[in-house]
This record gives structure tokens, C-alpha cells and sequence, in this order.
């Protein structure tokens, strides 16, 4: 049987693991291919140091990397109702060529305007492919506005660190790897009430990651019911949680 495959829609090198590479590194490890498609590599002078540090990373993390070919810019001042279109195509060329089981992405109201904009991008894709298509959706510069998959990663988060620093520029600019453990402990202590309902108290142990899980579906999109990853037999849905259209519309 062949391995079951997530889709990850990366907007920066490094974005492959700071957001969720624990739950990415869990699926590894219960025989999921990963597959990160990377949509750019910062701006032209820095592409050939980036997608160095970048192929280390998904070699580390053991990930197949894909980068979208030329890179699409993406800073404030390109042009990025451009840079949506030409990611939208890529994403619904992976997708008709992959089928994967499930997509990771940032989610729809990630402030970070790349961030944001692959998210668009993600969203046309899935729609315009127009078949059932579970989601994944990841924040890191905003809130999570609605937590529904809680994933347990403290026995991978020093995998995930140590892929993490092959991004050895990015990390002399700012300390990721202290940002993932510490998001992973915050998201120990309030991801339990945030998915589960407030008063559950402690569930887990010491590092967490918190995702939105959603799917498009022939009703549109929905929520995945509020749940912990089995990490021993991770599962995708059920998407009986209720209308997710205003979330994907980054708007609740």
C-alpha cells in the first residue's frame, strides 16, 4: 500500500518546521510521506543560501522538498495579486498530481502578509480542484482563532529543533529555535482548554502544537471535531464540527 501523503504549502524556508513540524515529524513516524512544496526563498540575493539551508532542513526533518520554480517573491512591495496566481496554479498542479490525504498551510488570518497570501492561494486551489480535501492550518505571527486538533509533541520537538538549525542564517537573525519550544510549552498549557473546552485542565506533557482542522467537503467547508492526535494512528476528521466558511475567510 502506498504511503499516505500531506501537501505542506511553506511560504518562507523555515516555515516547513516552526509552525507545526512536530505534527509533521509524528505523521513521519507513522509512515505518512511529507511533502513540502516551498513557495519562495526570501528576496533574489538570498535564494541560493536559502534553498541550501533549506534542502539540509528536509533532509534532517526527512521531508521531500518541491520548491515552486522561478520562487515567487513575495515582500510588501512585489507584485502579489501576481505572486497569489502563480501560487494558486502550483498548488492545484501538486494537488492533481499528489492527491494527498491532507494539506498543511498558514491559516487564513496569519497577519504576515505572505502568510496570508499563501493561505488565499491555498483556499483557491482546494476549491477550484473541487474534490473533498482535508486542511491542516497552522498560525505563528497571529491567533489561532479556532483551535479544533491538539498534538502532543514533546518526544519530537528536539527533531524539530535540530532541522530547524539548519536554517543557521535565519536563526543568527532571530532565536527560532527558542521561539518553537517555547510555543511548544505555552501551547501544553492552554492548548487543552482552547481544543477541548475550558476547565479540562492539563492533558499532556510538556510541548504541544495547536492546528485548525478543517476540509472542504460537497457542503462546503467544515470544522473537524475538537480532539487530541492519536500519535500512535493519527487520523484525519470527522469534519462534523459546523460551518468553517467565515474561519476560511480569515474572519472568525
Amino acid at each position: 500500500m502506498a504511503p499516505k501523503t500531506v501537501l505542506v504549502v511553506s511560504p518562507h524556508p523555515d516555515d516547513e518546521l516552526i509552525p507545526a513540524g512536530g505534527s509533521l515529524l509524528i505523521l513521519r513516524e507513522a509512515g505518512w510521506r511529507v511533502h513540502n512544496l516551498a513557495c519562495g526563498l526570501g528576496r533574489p540575493d538570498q535564494h541560493e543560501r536559502r534553498r541550501r539551508e533549506l534542502t539540509r532542513a528536509c533532509e534532517t526533518a526527512g521531508f521531500q522538498l518541491d520548491c515552486v520554480e522561478p520562487p515567487v517573491t513575495m515582500s510588501s512591495g512585489d507584485d502579489l495579486d501576481a505572486a497569489r496566481h502563480r501560487l494558486g496554479a502550483s498548488i492545484g498542479q501538486r494537488l492533481q498530481a499528489l492527491e494527498p490525504q491532507l494539506l498543511l498551510a498558514p491559516g487564513p488570518a496569519d497577519v504576515h502578509h505572505a502568510h496570508e497570501l499563501v493561505a488565499r492561494a491555498v483556499v483557491g486551489a482546494v476549491e477550484t480542484t473541487a474534490r473533498p480535501q482535508p486542511v491542516w492550518w497552522w498560525e505563528l505571527w497571529g491567533h489561532l482563532r479556532h483551535a479544533t486538533l491538539l498534538v502532543d509533541v514533546e518526544h519530537v520537538l528536539d527533531r524539530v529543533i535540530a532541522a530547524l538549525c539548519s536554517h543557521a542564517a535565519e536563526l543568527e537573525r532571530s532565536d527560532y529555535a527558542r521561539l518553537v519550544a517555547a510555543r511548544a510549552q505555552v501551547a501544553s498549557i492552554l492548548g487543552p482548554e482552547r481544543v477541548l473546552g475550558y476547565g479540562t485542565g492539563a492533558a499532556l506533557g510538556r510541548a504541544a502544537e495547536v492546528l485548525c482542522e478543517t476540509a472542504f467537503t460537497a457542503r462546503g467547508w467544515r470544522f473537524g471535531r475538537p480532539r487530541l492526535l492519536d500519535n500512535r494512528s493519527p487520523r484525519i476528521g470527522p469534519f462534523d464540527g459546523g460551518d468553517a466558511s467565515r474561519f476560511i475567510a480569515g474572519s472568525g
